[in-house]
């Protein structure tokens, strides 16, 4: 007999998920893409890693792709700006680096295209 939880119908979950989003705000998503993005460019991950580990580590939405992959659907841009702005609103320090947003001038994305 399986139980109530095995059988959850998958959009339940993907709501779950999303109410993570907004229950965690942005300035709480921004801190933890910021935290990747410095390992990334540290050289500690690669966007995959970093990914794998956001969902299956400490349980970020699956339906995002991870942590990295969130960014990615946004833009490296776009989401530079909302850290800037994030950080004038609240003080955060959510700084994106030097190195994020030349990359974000060289590309908007952090996958490459594959269309």
């Amino acid at each position: 007999e399986r139980n109530a939880k095995e059988l959850e119908h998958p959009f339940r979950m993907i709501s779950r998920q999303a109410r993570f989003l907004v229950a965690s705000g942005p300035l709480r998503i921004a801190a933890q893409a910021l935290a990747a993005a410095e390992c990334w460019e540290q050289g500690l991950t690669d966007p995959v890693r970093a990914d794998l580990a956001s969902v299956f580590g400490w349980g970020f939405p699956s339906y995002t792709g991870g942590v990295l992959s969130y960014v990615d659907t946004l833009g490296l841009n776009a989401f530079i700006a909302q850290c800037d702005d994030l950080s004038s609103g609240s003080g955060a320090g959510l700084r994106p680096s030097e190195w994020l947003r030349e990359r974000a001038g060289a590309s908007d994305r952090i996958y490459p295209s594959t269309a």
